[in-house]
């Protein structure tokens, strides 16, 4: 896939269009391809960093046939890991077979995330529902679809620079996973994180702070010995919240955490250079802008120069232009 296709593209399966759970699809939480849509069809779905697979993740530590996703006609699915040499995890659990369900976290590599959900039922009738299911089942099913409506909206939303009407949709998908998953699950923890960079977008850094802190603890709360990749992600989120909201102090000691989780786990440039770049200027802001800000802000943007992603690409003049400001032109 290159760069210029739209964010939200169809993959995998050859069949008719599933209508009883409506498509899956997989979102990219971190790397280089974060926020990336990848709608995936009935079949088979191939992941890995090769160019011959359907979802391709070009980032350190993924094999090039990693890991394939099989849906089956009834909408159900399950992922496998194809002996790739640094494994394939569903909710921080390392897998060779394993069902898969709304909100669960799939990472493949040392730091890829994805994050596996249905969209809506793209017919109402009532045909889909056997007589069997349980009214339960059914309204749960609906949850789900309604989720995945949500998310796809406030996608849209934020596209459109339209914030308040992202929040509202993020804050009711963040109600249903609640409902579904309890309030201490990664799911909820993955869309406050979601609702606090829209936040930081608005401008409203104080209740971004408070949302990536509630997502925060809760990745910080889970039984794994290694913090989740994700953990990263949030601490950059709520370092440039607090930066945003002229709170540099409390920015440096998040971001320099972010910093070591990425470096500990060799994190591609492109996915450093953001943390590397907030903290430069945090440490700017309060005064110690010197060789060591320069030295990181440089870094970040030859990472962002090597990013895939075109709008993380596109940084790199915001980089050069902060440079120039301060003696340093490119």
């Amino acid at each position: 896939m290159n760069e210029d296709e739209t964010i939200i593209q169809r993959i995998g399966g050859k069949g008719g269009e599933d209508r009883k759970r409506g498509r899956a699809f997989l979102t990219v939480l971190s790397g280089q391809a974060v926020g990336r849509v990848f709608r995936l069809a009935v079949g088979e779905t191939t992941i890995g960093r090769g160019t011959s697979v359907d979802v391709r993740i070009n980032e350190d530590g993924v094999s090039r046939n990693h890991a394939k996703i099989v849906r089956e006609l009834d909408g159900t699915a399950k992922i496998m890991d194809l002996n790739s040499t640094n494994g394939t995890y569903v909710n921080g659990r390392r897998i060779e077979i394993e069902s898969l369900r709304e909100g669960d976290r799939v990472r493949v590599g040392q730091s890829a995330t994805l994050d596996f959900r249905y969209e809506y039922l793209s017919t109402s009738s009532d045909e889909d529902e056997s007589p069997e299911e349980s009214s339960a089942v059914r309204k749960q099913r609906g949850y789900d679809n309604i989720a995945g409506a949500l998310d796809s909206l406030g996608k849209l939303h934020l596209q459109t620079k339209q914030y308040d009407q992202a929040i509202k949709a993020y804050r009711r998908t963040l109600a249903i996973r609640e409902k579904k998953f309890g309030s201490k699950h990664p799911a909820v923890a993955s869309i406050l994180d979601t609702i606090g960079a829209a936040l930081t977008e608005k401008g409203d850094h104080k209740e971004a702070v408070l949302c990536h802190t509630r997502a925060l603890q809760i990745y910080e709360g889970l039984p794994s010995r290694k913090p989740p990749p994700e953990m990263a992600h949030v601490l950059v989120n709520l370092g440039e919240a607090y930066l945003g909201g002229s709170l540099a102090h409390k920015a440096i000691e998040q971001l320099e955490r972010a910093r070591d989780l990425l470096e500990a786990r060799d994190a591609s440039a492109p996915e450093l250079a953001r943390v590397r770049f907030a903290l430069a200027r945090a440490l700017s802001t309060v005064g110690r802008g010197g060789d060591e800000a320069i030295r990181l802000a440089e870094q970040a943007r030859e990472g962002f120069a090597d990013a895939i992603d075109r709008t993380m690409r596109s940084r790199v003049s915001e980089v050069d232009a902060w440079l120039a400001q301060r003696g340093t032109p490119r």
